[in-house]
């Protein structure tokens, strides 16, 4: 049975042109309804649920927001750090602590001086860029069809780790 399903993964014949275009733009497409329905139920900065728009990136931008007053150090102390979190958020947003070396406050304090969701905007589209660089200078993507593909992939990636979807 499973050298069955080795074999056919290996062969790839269920890879055509049509699905390299369909199933990336049916992820694009409903990863746009997701997004709609995150901002169209939102309170401010957080979700339905009281956790902060962009949950993965919460924890930067707090971190960022506490050095930048003065204080590099909270985000490596956990109480002082989710202390910031629920400052920013609310009272009802998780811990997210602080998972990066000290050098990464060079990137967090600079998206803290924007206001939240600007400064989210302003992350998701560089790590989307980065991931359509990648994407277009991937020698497998040489045609259009890839490309799209790798494209959707990247994309469908960067916004599921923009926001925790559970």
């Amino acid at each position: 049975m499973l050298a069955a399903l080795v074999k056919f993964l290996r062969k790839g014949d269920f890879v055509n042109a049509e699905r390299l275009r369909l199933i990336p733009s049916a992820l694009l497409l409903g990863h746009a309804i997701a997004l709609l329905v995150l901002f169209a139920s939102a309170h401010g900065v957080t979700d339905f649920k009281g956790r902060p728009l962009g949950t993965d990136f919460s924890n930067v931008y707090a971190a960022g927001h506490a050095a930048l007053h003065g204080n590099a150090t909270a985000p490596f102390d956990p109480p002082s750090q989710y202390a910031q979190e629920e400052a920013l958020f609310g009272s009802t947003t998780p811990f997210y602590g602080w998972h990066y070396p000290p050098y990464f406050l060079l990137i967090a304090v600079p998206l803290a001086r924007l206001p939240y969701l600007w400064a989210l905007a302003v992350r998701n589209a560089g790590a989307l860029s980065w991931r359509a660089l990648d994407a277009v200078a991937n020698p497998l993507c040489r045609n259009r069809a890839r490309a799209l593909a790798a494209a959707g992939d990247r994309l469908s990636c960067c916004l599921r780790q923009s926001h925790a979807w559970r």
